[in-house]
């Protein structure tokens, strides 16, 4: 589990400051609860630091999760651009105003959560996806970051080609052949599947990673794998509970 830090708290309250909203009042009431003026003139950040991780230890790191969560509706594109990057260091992604975990052991459990929901959709081909997730997990646990990623992108493309399939045949439509990851993402976007924070979370996390490796080989390797993992476990559970509608 990752430990909230006290500069996500800082960028959160940065931004807030200005707004009267009883939700930005509460959280600045919870921030001032956890540190008090006086605690913050005498401690440094990285103290802050290891004072907040204590706290949590103590119980707090659900209440803080669901005090942050309530605000990230309120925070400028920005601000929240600058929480992502931050929180990704704590071990956190955000994802439709929610905060999932990043850590390995989670992933673990999440890996086999999303092994069961694609066993239990009997419209998607189990193969390749399920090769693919494997691979996924395997690789990030070997430490073969970029391995790890590709992996990923590979499950992405599957399961969104297997869920256009799946829509395309609930209407009745021409058949067309989906080869291409573009037109898949664009079909499901078209149709009210994908919106955009799912295709800015493909785009950034998943085919970013790859394209920053490629141009700078000396960015953080396993933090990008990382979000990578985490976005597939992420928006694949939440894309494979929504087919189950369709």
């Amino acid at each position: 589990m990752g430990a909230i830090s006290y500069k996500s708290l800082m960028i959160i309250s940065d931004y807030l400051k200005n707004l009267e909203r009883t939700e930005c009042i509460e959280f600045f009431a919870k921030v001032e609860e956890l540190f008090p003026d006086a605690l913050r003139n005498q401690l440094q950040v990285k103290e802050l630091d290891l004072y907040l991780q204590n706290r949590l230890i103590l119980g707090k790191q659900d209440h803080l999760k669901k005090l942050i969560e309530q605000v990230l509706p309120y925070l400028s594109r920005e601000a929240k651009d600058r929480l992502e990057t931050n929180l990704a260091n704590d071990g956190y992604l955000i994802f439709k105003n929610a905060l999932y975990p990043a850590g390995l052991v989670e992933m673990f459990n999440e890996h086999l959560r999303i092994r069961q929901l694609i066993s239990e959709e009997s419209r998607l081909t189990q193969e390749p996806l399920l090769t693919y997730l494997e691979k996924n997990q395997e690789h990030y646990t070997d430490g073969q970051w970029e391995a790890s990623i590709r992996e990923a992108r590979k499950f992405v493309e599957s399961l969104l080609r297997g869920i256009a399939i799946i829509i395309q045949n609930t209407k009745q439509e021409r058949k067309i052949s989906f080869n291409n990851p573009a037109q898949v993402r664009k079909y499901l976007y078209e149709v009210g599947f994908l919106e955009d924070e799912d295709i800015n979370l493909i785009m950034d996390g998943i085919y970013g990673g790859s394209t920053r490796l490629r141009l700078n080989p000396n960015l953080p390797r396993q933090n990008l794998a990382r979000n990578a993992v985490s976005i597939v476990l992420i928006i694949g559970i939440n894309w494979i509970k929504k087919t189950k509608s369709i």
